[in-house]
Formats: structure tokens, sequence, C-alpha cells
């Protein structure tokens, strides 16, 4: 069962995830949970499940869908694994670093982060803006249609994926795999 992470009082799980829980109690993730939760475009009683968008050893990525609002969402969920936990802390302080920003400007190149589930002991998951595409799967496409980017084209992406890389790096973040799959 998913525990959403009440606002006022925060539950002490007691099971083998305490790093993540400890993680959880800190007051400026119940600060960062709450907003996130006041700000939620959707009810998540409103969303199903589409199809895995990719999956591997350490979770998945799946297309959900509001059916409240029509709206495309993308779940990345991690498995919890012991030795897995040290990651996840490391992507949540990202992410809340992220949100923080997002938060801060108007138009923000990152993707928006719209709500946290964690399931104790099982697993934890990120819902986010969901785009259609990325970068490799763009191209292919063109390339299938004897599109050939314009200098024009490929300048707009170039200043788009830097300015992207430059908000991260005022964020103190280094993104170790930026590739055209991750491009969305």
């Amino acid at each position: 069962p998913n525990r959403s992470l009440p606002c006022s009082e925060m539950e002490h799980f007691t099971d083998s995830s305490s790093n993540l829980d400890d993680h959880y109690l800190r007051p400026e993730w119940r600060r960062f949970l709450c907003d996130i939760r006041k700000s939620r475009p959707f009810r998540k009683e409103d969303l199903i499940v589409m199809g895995i968008v990719v999956e591997g050893a350490e979770g998945k990525v799946e297309r959900v869908f509001d059916i409240a609002n029509k709206k495309y969402y993308a779940r990345k969920t991690f498995f919890l694994r012991p030795s897995f936990h040290l990651h996840i802390l490391r992507e949540l302080e990202v992410l809340r670093e992220i949100y923080e920003h997002n938060c801060k400007e108007k138009e923000s190149p990152l993707l928006k982060i719209l709500d946290i589930e964690y399931i104790p002991g099982y697993s934890f998951s990120i819902i986010m803006e969901y785009g259609e595409s990325d970068l490799r799967a763009y191209n292919r496409y063109r390339r299938t249609g004897g599109l050939l980017w314009t200098e024009r084209e490929l300048n707009e992406i170039h200043n788009q994926i830097s300015n992207q890389i430059l908000t991260l790096k005022k964020l103190g973040i280094f993104h170790r795999d930026i590739k055209p799959d991750n491009i969305i």
C-alpha cells in the first residue's frame, strides 16, 4: 500500500529503510513534501498506468495518464535495496534543489517534479512532467522523413541544452549521464 507522507505529522517507519525514513523526517523535507502536495495538479486516484517507458535493475519509468485533466505524466520508481539507499538519497537531494529552483523561476528549463510516493521497504517514486520524446528518438523520426537539421535548429537545441547544464551547475549539480536519450 502507498503511504503518502502527511504534511502535519510525519510517521516514523520502523523497517529496514531507516536511512530514507530519517531523511523524510528532516524539517526541510517535510516542507518540500508539503509544498509539492499543495501544488499537485492531479489526484492520485485519477492516474492510470499506460505502460513502461524504460525498465532496469534499479527501477522503471512509467507513462501515467490523468483521466480528469487528460494529461500524461512520468512516474520514475526506484526499487529499494539496502545498498541502494545512498543513491536514492543523492537523487532526492538533487530533486529537492531542482524543485526549489523551479519554484523561484517562472521559466525553468528543468522538468517539474509533481509528487513523491514512498512505500516503506519496497519503492520510492517521483511523478514529474512527461516529455513525449527524447532527442535520439526525435532525430531518428526526422531522418526517417528525410528532414535535415538546419543550422538555426541545431543552435536552438545547443542553447537549450547549454542553459539546462548551466542551471544545474548553478545549483551545484553535475549530471553524469548527458546523452540524447536523457534530453526530453
